[in-house]
């Protein structure tokens, strides 16, 4: 809260100094009370948004429910200056430079204050795992992995005789006690928070488990086991009396490919009329470099199972795969890498200077903007596959994963690309295009682009 009030005003002083530019003649009175009903107005909304205390809240969520929150805030503010009052030029200038800019720090700010208090022990909510089953195993790694979301695993309860007679060191240390006892641990550990795994139960002790559970915590999450099932826009929806879960595959939908689309050709148009001088450049200096042609392109698999030739600045020697082959041959450390990874930290085919320089910064990709204006890509989806490729495959190891994949158009970018890029392994990277593809929407195409600016100006993971 204090981040975003934070925000707020400087996003204020930043736009007040912009106006004052443009109506040397500032009311700056009239602006201070501005900003003051803004905040009144925003401490009324941010809450009913979810946006507090925001523990456990995914990042994609809490973008779509920022902006629309501060976007109604604003919305609110102009209607009443045009019902209670006049709105003056240099007012309706401000109030846009300052939506425009609380929108862009936004998230920002929200973004830096949990990766700074993520560290902290106080940060967030304590949560009780309900289960010690393989689920609730990996809630926990999860969780404990990832502090700046908002939620720790205080312990596990479940029932005494289950596991822990015999269970490992580590799991004896994270029992807190049975579910008998939820209530005195709940106090004991100060906790408001439990997530029941719901696969680490029986289906006839599942209802019992979640009305004990609710009737002593005030927040009470059940986490199913459906492999592939949406689970970002999902809500809960009642059925014939009985709890259900509604999602929805947007991808599916005619009118989303479109508007997928139409926002793809916008700001392939805007941002390559931009880029043509910096492609112009990049091409000049690889002929310069290396023998051989400034562009590079490869067969790959679209949307309906289509090839397509995938366009990229050629970082490459010309005898890239010989080189390969020869040195998976006589290296096994590096075959090893290659099988895991299908890429190689130390990449004896990338040229030198150009080449390496191109790939730490993603500029490589660039030429990949004309494969987007024909159709044959999007700026955001699953990476494109090679269908010949050595080794585990989409078409081989992962079939039902490829008749996901072949839904919908590749990217030039995506969720694997800012979650650690080429430092996870391949099968981590299938799993990740998997969940792009059930749980689309243009508020996780945006998370993504800005995760993608992030991932590029600091360059983790690309070689």
């Amino acid at each position: 809260m204090a981040v975003d009030v934070l925000t707020v005003v400087v996003a204020a002083l930043l736009a007040a100094s912009v106006t004052a530019c443009i109506y040397p003649a500032l009311g700056y009175l009239s602006l201070y009370k501005q900003l003051l009903t803004l905040l009144a107005t925003m401490a009324l909304l941010f809450p009913l948004f979810g946006l507090y205390p925001g523990a456990g809240l995914n990042p994609v969520r809490e973008l779509r429910q920022l902006t629309l929150a501060t976007s109604l805030a604003f919305l609110v503010l102009t209607i009443a200056n045009l019902g209670f009052g006049k709105l003056s030029k240099y007012e309706a200038t401000f109030l846009s430079f300052h939506l425009a800019l609380t929108l862009f720090f936004g998230p920002i700010g929200r973004h830096a204050t949990r990766c700074v208090f993520g560290s902290f022990a106080w940060w967030g909510e304590r949560a009780l795992i309900v289960g010690d089953g393989p689920q609730g195993a990996k809630l926990v790694e999860s969780l404990a992995g990832q502090p700046h979301v908002g939620l720790r695993p205080a312990g596990i309860v479940d029932h005494l005789n289950r596991h822990w007679a015999e269970g490992p060191e580590r799991d004896m240390r994270l029992y807190l006690g049975p579910l008998d006892e939820l209530s005195a641990i709940a106090d004991r550990q100060q906790v408001r928070w439990a997530i029941i795994a719901a696969s680490d139960f029986a289906p006839g002790e599942l209802p019992h488990i979640v009305q004990k559970c609710a009737g002593v915590l005030p927040h009470l999450t059940v986490l199913l086991d459906i492999d592939g099932m949406p689970s970002l826009w999902h809500c809960g929806q009642e059925c014939a009396g009985q709890p259900g879960i509604s999602v929805r595959q947007s991808l599916l939908s005619p009118m989303a490919r479109r508007l997928k689309r139409f926002v793809d050709l916008v700001l392939v148009l805007l941002g390559g009329a931009l880029l043509l001088p910096v492609i112009a450049a990049i091409a000049l200096a690889i002929r310069l470099s290396s023998p051989g042609s400034a562009f590079f392109q490869q067969e790959r698999v679209g949307r309906h199972g289509r090839r397509f030739r995938m366009w990229k600045f050629r970082t490459m020697a010309v005898n890239a795969q010989e080189r390969l082959e020869e040195c998976l041959h006589s290296d096994p450390e590096l075959r090893r890498e290659w099988q895991s990874r299908h890429k190689l930290r130390r990449d004896p085919r990338v040229v030198k200077g150009i080449g390496t320089f191109l790939r730490r910064s993603s500029l490589d990709e660039l030429p990949q903007l004309w494969n987007v204006l024909v159709g044959e890509m999007s700026l955001v989806g699953p990476r494109p596959i090679v269908a010949n490729e050595e080794g585990r495959s989409y078409l081989t190891d992962f079939s039902e994963s490829y008749r996901r994949y072949i839904r919908v158009a590749p990217g030039i970018t995506g969720l694997w690309q800012i979650s650690g890029r080429n430092d996870i392994s391949y099968e981590q990277r299938i799993h990740l295009d998997t969940y792009y593809i059930s749980n689309w929407s243009l508020w996780l195409d945006l998370y993504i682009l800005l995760g993608t600016a992030k991932a590029v100006l600091w360059g983790r993971g690309a070689y």
